[in-house]
């Protein structure tokens, strides 16, 4: 048996609603569904429907986690600067904003400890894009 304390299913759920907008607008509606007459599950249908396809429009404009890092951080201290500072190749680290490469957790670290921001942001928006 592991001595890791095990995740509960409402911490799982509620990690699940927070990463996903679409996901959260469906568990909701299907929470207040159940409580309404016929003709207001309708409209609430409708409205739903429109919420989630806002939100799905939303979340394909959430620019790249290398958008982010080049625009917001990099280009303004500059990426040799940046990149000599955390231990890298200049050349390798402009690679891996270009290209899109997966930010693996050793850069994510390097990264925010570089620019004085918590450690895992790069990991999480990456993970949500």
């Amino acid at each position: 048996m592991s001595d890791k304390p095990g995740i509960s299913h409402d911490e799982c759920l509620r990690d699940r609603l927070r990463d996903d907008p679409v996901l959260a607008a469906e568990y909701l509606l299907a929470c207040v569904e159940e409580y309404l007459a016929d003709e207001d599950r309708l409209f609430l249908k409708l409205g739903a429907s429109t919420v989630k396809g806002a939100l799905r429009d939303y979340q394909k404009k959430w620019p790249s986690v290398h958008e982010i890092i080049l625009s917001e951080f990099i280009i303004q201290a500059g990426i040799d600067t940046v990149a000599k500072a955390i231990g890298m190749d200049p050349n390798r680290l402009q690679i891996i904003m270009e290209d899109g490469e997966t930010i693996t957790p050793e850069l994510d670290a390097d990264l925010t400890k570089y620019f004085g921001i918590n450690n895992g942001v790069f990991l999480n928006i990456q993970r949500r894009s």
